[in-house]
């Protein structure tokens, strides 16, 4: 059976194997960073709920995620905007996303 909710470093890997093959604007490596994007600041939350005492010690964990997270979104708001330039209801979702990842660095 597929497993189409993967761990974070999982899919970290994934991305970097595949951009490492495919062109880094081939739709297969966009639509997995997107879905990175979409995806790590709520099991970034799941983390630190089940392990808090593993994180006091990686406290970086989470914030080296999310800061990730940022560059991802940021490249893909430069590919949405080539592609389809202008406002358009993909890039204010992610520009939504991009703005809650910058809230959870700066609390963190």
């Amino acid at each position: 059976m597929q497993d189409d909710n993967p761990p974070i470093e999982q899919m970290v890997d994934l991305i970097k194997a595949c951009s490492a093959t495919l062109h880094p604007n081939h739709y297969v490596v966009m639509s997995l960073k997107d879905n990175f994007v979409f995806k790590t600041t709520n099991e970034c939350k799941q983390i630190m709920i089940r392990n808090p005492d593993s994180l006091k010690s990686d406290r970086f964990f989470p914030v080296a995620i999310l800061e990730l997270q940022e560059g991802i979104a940021k490249e893909l708001l430069e590919y949405l905007q080539v592609l389809d330039p202008g406002n358009t209801w993909r890039k204010g979702q992610i520009l939504g996303r991009l703005r809650s990842v910058i809230t959870s660095i700066a609390k963190v």
